[in-house]
């Protein structure tokens, strides 16, 4: 099995950056409130608010999006293949776990603890329908662009 990991590190940071732009895009136009970055960043930090809060946050989403890759590119490893429909496909099965064990990452927050952020509850559900949508919208996302931009050959 060969794994560039470089290659795979790259495709997931770009992809976790560009789900960063859809989650402050959807925030934007007010189809959601969670601040998804800015409740990571408070795991670190310890704090609601401040620019060291988002940044820790910001960080940490595009540090665990290209570790993550890593992940991906075994499985394209194993498969022989990848492209932007394996990718979507593996990212199903992401956001399947990840939806699953946010109410785990809830207990973990001592911002969610307090009561200062709202917990996001099962894949995102106690933000609303779009909150889910968005969730699925960019894990699906994140895995066609690691699909596209890792490359087997």
């Amino acid at each position: 099995m060969n794994i560039d990991l470089w290659n795979a590190f790259w495709a997931g940071a770009v992809g976790a950056g560009v789900m960063l732009v859809m989650m402050y895009a959807s925030r934007i136009a007010g189809l959601v409130r969670a601040d998804f970055p800015r409740y990571q960043g408070c795991i670190i930090t310890r704090r609601e608010e401040g620019s060291q809060t988002l940044l820790a946050g910001l960080t940490f989403h595009l540090a665990m999006g290209a570790v993550l890759a890593i992940g991906y590119a075994v499985i394209f490893s194993l498969l022989g293949r990848d492209g932007w429909l394996v990718g979507m496909a593996i990212a199903f099965i992401h956001w399947l776990a990840a939806g699953s064990s946010l109410p785990l990452m809830d207990g973990m927050n001592p911002c969610v603890r307090d009561g200062h952020i709202r917990p996001f509850g099962v894949f995102g559900r106690n933000y609303g329908g779009m909150m889910i949508f968005g969730f699925l919208m960019g894990h699906l996302v994140y895995g066609a662009l690691v699909g596209l931009l890792y490359d087997v050959s």
